[in-house]
This record gives C-alpha cells, structure tokens and sequence, in this order.
C-alpha cells in the first residue's frame, strides 16, 4: 500500500499545485478570498484554527489550499471551469467522477487500510488518465 500512498499523495499535491497556478493566473494572488466560496473558506478556517492549537505539531502546510479535501478541489474547478478549460477539455462532470472515485480509496488508505487489487488497478488508470488529459 506504500507505492499507492505515494500516488495518491502525489495526485493529490499535483491538484493543489494546479489550482494554485491557475486560480493565481487568472485571478490573481487574492483569488482565495475572492473566488473560492464562503462554505469551503469556513471549512478551512475550521481545521487551520484546529491545527494552529497543536503548536508542537508540524502543520499541513502555509497555504489554505493545503486544507481542501478532494470534494472542495472538485468545487473550486467546477465553479471556476472557464479557468481550467484550457487544461481540462473534457466534461467537468469526468473531473468531478475521478476525484470522488480516487478520495474513496485515498480515504482508506490514509487510514491504514488496504484496498483490493481492482481498487489499485482503478486508482492507477484514473490518475493516467488525469495525467493524459491535463498533460503530465
């Protein structure tokens, strides 16, 4: 289960970086506070506020985007999609499939469970094929 955490960790850092220089790009460095809704800032808040209580304890990140989940990543390209259209081609309902199925398994394995070898087999193709279509 180590090499799929890895790839899924990798996905998941790919995504963020995505959004980041895209949203950035398009909208400029305060595009968090501007672009992003009110429901998943609060969310973030939430947890940058839980983890900032645990000063002993490296963080997630500096960023609020290191505090999204995959169901808010899906959110910020949905609502933004003239933003990545020039990346994601495809239908964003493709995206929004991919992500759902791939934080399935991440949730698993993050959790210290194993996942069956179709599972595997699923995260593998997905994330190929996330990779062809934004091209990595």
């Amino acid at each position: 289960m180590g090499v799929v955490y890895i790839a899924i960790a990798s996905f998941e850092k790919t995504l963020r970086n995505l959004v980041q220089s895209t949203m950035v790009e398009e909208y400029g460095d305060k595009w968090w506070k501007s672009k992003v809704s009110q429901r998943i800032r609060d969310k973030v808040d939430k947890r940058m506020a839980e983890e900032a209580k645990h000063r002993w304890h490296k963080t997630r990140g500096d960023s609020p985007l290191d505090y999204t989940d995959m169901t808010e990543l899906a959110s910020i390209f949905l609502n933004h999609s003239d933003a990545f259209d020039h990346v994601i081609t495809a239908d964003f309902e493709w995206l929004k499939q991919i992500l759902h199925v791939i934080e399935k398994s991440r949730n698993v394995i993050m959790h210290s469970g194993e996942l069956d070898l179709e599972d595997v087999e699923r995260i593998g193709i997905n994330i190929r094929d996330w990779g062809r279509q934004v091209g990595l």
